[in-house]
């Protein structure tokens, strides 16, 4: 995937796609496109305060600089993803580091471009609230996740999470979660061992489909089950 096509897809999904077409445009304008190998970091906690950014192929993960230094990463966010809007909102160094955990595209909003666009749309304003609400609608739903306490269940949850159908399905989303068996161990705090007999409990009704280094979506109501407890 290119810039352009990058652009086309995240006109067309996630937070962005919902945002009203002058701002969507304005937003796309700014962005520095760049490709990130697996591993690299976007940015770390503490690096000073910094724009938007937009997962246009690939994926990310987050980890969080509140807790002990060994806590592991808390979340995947897929393609359609924008985050990054704290610091925006508070002018302070970033609070999370981002890294890539697989080759991904990634669409850039410096900040000065962003504080520009929003001193001359200030009623712009409101679309990074949105984001900001959606980003704490997923830290609210990952910490309710790991609240579970029987393993299956939890696992049931953390995938319908990360592949943006824990309450509903989302049929616009590959359901395809680009996590390891030991990265998916360590976002739901178990053991591989115990993540892999849970996982290949799931897949012999087909609830999902266990590939390398991924794991694919396919029963999302049966695992909605699951993780509501019932």
């Amino acid at each position: 995937m290119d810039a352009r096509n990058g652009a086309l897809y995240l006109s067309k999904r996630g937070w962005l796609s919902r945002m009203p077409a002058d701002f969507r445009r304005a937003i796309l304008k700014t962005c520095i496109w760049q490709r990130y190998e697996q591993g690299a970091s976007l940015f770390l906690a503490g690096d000073p305060p910094g724009g938007l950014f937009g997962v246009a192929e690939g994926s990310v993960g987050a980890f969080t600089r509140f807790g002990a230094p060994d806590t592991p990463f808390v979340h995947v966010a897929r393609p359609g993803t924008w985050s990054g809007e704290g610091s925006a909102l508070s002018g302070q160094p970033r609070r999370i580091s981002v890294f890539a955990t697989t080759e991904s595209l990634i669409a850039s909003v410096p900040l000065s471009s962003l504080q520009a666009l929003l001193a001359e749309r200030p009623e712009w304003w409101r679309h990074i609230g949105q984001l900001a609400l959606q980003t704490t609608d997923v830290v609210v739903n990952g910490l309710a996740d790991m609240m579970i306490r029987d393993s299956g269940r939890r696992c049931a949850a953390i995938l319908l999470r990360l592949c943006d159908c824990r309450f509903s399905d989302n049929t616009d989303l590959s359901r395809e979660v680009m996590v390891s068996q030991d990265e998916m161990a360590a976002l739901a705090n178990l053991s591989r061992a115990t993540v892999n007999a849970v996982l290949r409990r799931f897949a012999k009704p087909r609830l999902v489909e266990l590939r390398y280094r991924s794991i694919v979506v396919i029963g999302t109501e049966g695992l909605r089950k699951i993780a509501n407890g019932k």
